[in-house]
């Protein structure tokens, strides 16, 4: 008995971990766009060419040192899709750029 019991939960708890690795990981992307200050800029780099080269980098400015540091996966992860520099940095003025 206790057995078919069992074999009848484990859907259910299956979709619960499931929905809340979804929401968990939801709620990491949206903090990850909404939290930070957004700048994309060109960097100049030089080397031996007559003509300068730049450098698209995108710079996600965070409000505290923590935010930063857990982010940092997220920036690496988008830096391999948008085939440029993410830069994490901690901005100065915490959550100047929020309305």
């Amino acid at each position: 008995m206790a057995n078919e019991r069992r074999k009848r939960d484990w859907p259910i708890v299956a979709a619960v971990v499931a929905a809340l690795v979804l929401v968990l990981g939801g709620l990491y992307a949206s903090g990850y766009y909404w939290l930070a200050k957004t700048v994309e800029t060109r960097i100049p780099v030089f080397d031996d060419s007559p003509h300068p080269l730049h450098v698209e980098v995108l710079i996600r400015s965070y409000p505290s040192p923590w935010l930063a540091s857990i982010y940092k996966p997220a920036a690496g992860i988008e830096a391999s899709f948008r085939k440029r520099p993410v830069w994490i940095e901690v901005s100065d003025e915490p959550h100047s750029h929020l309305p």
